[in-house]
C-alpha cells in the first residue's frame, strides 16, 4: 500500500519520485559469458546434427548400392543355373540336331551376358532366353520328365523367388530414402551435399508387354 487511507492526506496528493534520466543498459560479464557459451553449444549441436544426417544419407546410399548389387548377383546366379541346365540336357539321347544347335546358341548367348552390369537389362535378356528354352523343350515330353531337368527347373524357380525378394528389398529402401530427402530439414542437407533421389527397379517396356511365344523362340535363335 502506497499510503495509509485511514489518515488525512496532503492536499497536494501523492507525487512519486520519477527518474527520467538516460540510463544505458549494461551486460554483466557473467551474462555475456553465458550467452557466448550457449551460442557455441547450440551451434556445435547443430553442426553435429548436420554431419550425422549427411553421414546417415551417405550410408543409406551405400545400402541401396549394395541392394542393387544383390539383384545383379541373383541374376548372375540364375544365368549360371541356365548354363548348367543346357549343359546337362545337351547330352540327352533323344535330341534332334536342330534342337541341339539351338540349345548351343542359347548357351552362347548366356555366356555373352557375363559382363552385363545393368540388372534390368540382364533380367530382360535372361527372361527371354529362359522362355525360349522352355518353348523349345515343350516339344520333348520325355525330356521334361527327366530327373535332372526337373531338378534344374526347381532350382530356377527358387532363384527367381530370390530375385524378386531382392528387388522388393531394393525398392523398399529406395522408396524410404526418396521420401526422406525431401523432408525438412533433411532436404537442406541433401541439397548442400548434392544428394538426390535414387531410381526404383522396374521392368523394361518389353517385359511389361504380353509375350508373343510364337515369335520369341525365333527372335532368340537369331
Amino acid at each position: 500500500m502506497l499510503f495509509d487511507s485511514r489518515t488525512p492526506q496532503s492536499n497536494e496528493g501523492f507525487k512519486p519520485n520519477v527518474d527520467n534520466s538516460i540510463k544505458i543498459p549494461e551486460v554483466k560479464k557473467g551474462e555475456k559469458v553465458l550467452f557466448i557459451f550457449l551460442f557455441i553449444i547450440t551451434f556445435g549441436l547443430f553442426f553435429i546434427a548436420v554431419i550425422n544426417r549427411k553421414n546417415e544419407l551417405l550410408a543409406r546410399i551405400n545400402r541401396i548400392q549394395e541392394a542393387a548389387s544383390l539383384i545383379q548377383a541373383a541374376e548372375k546366379k540364375r544365368r549360371a543355373i541356365l548354363i548348367k541346365q543346357l549343359d546337362a540336357v545337351k547330352g540327352y539321347a533323344n535330341f534332334e540336331h536342330e534342337t541341339l544347335t539351338k540349345v548351343i546358341k542359347y548357351r552362347s548367348q548366356l555366356v555373352e551376358l557375363e559382363n552385363e552390369t545393368d540388372p534390368a537389362t540382364l533380367a530382360t535378356k535372361l527372361n527371354q532366353i529362359k522362355a525360349a528354352i522352355n518353348i523349345q523343350f515343350e516339344q520333348y515330353p520325355n525330356l521334361k520328365a527327366n530327373d535332372s531337368y526337373l531338378r534344374f527347373q526347381t532350382e530356377i524357380a527358387v532363384q527367381e523367388d530370390e530375385i524378386y525378394a531382392t528387388i522388393r528389398y531394393y525398392n523398399a529402401i529406395v522408396r524410404n530414402f526418396n521420401s526422406d530427402i525431401y523432408q525438412f530439414w533433411t532436404n537442406i542437407v541433401a541439397k548442400k551435399n548434392n544428394i538426390y533421389n535414387q531410381p526404383l527397379f522396374q521392368a523394361s517396356a518389353e517385359e511389361r508387354q504380353d509375350v508373343d511365344t510364337s515369335s520369341l523362340a525365333n527372335h532368340i535363335a537369331k
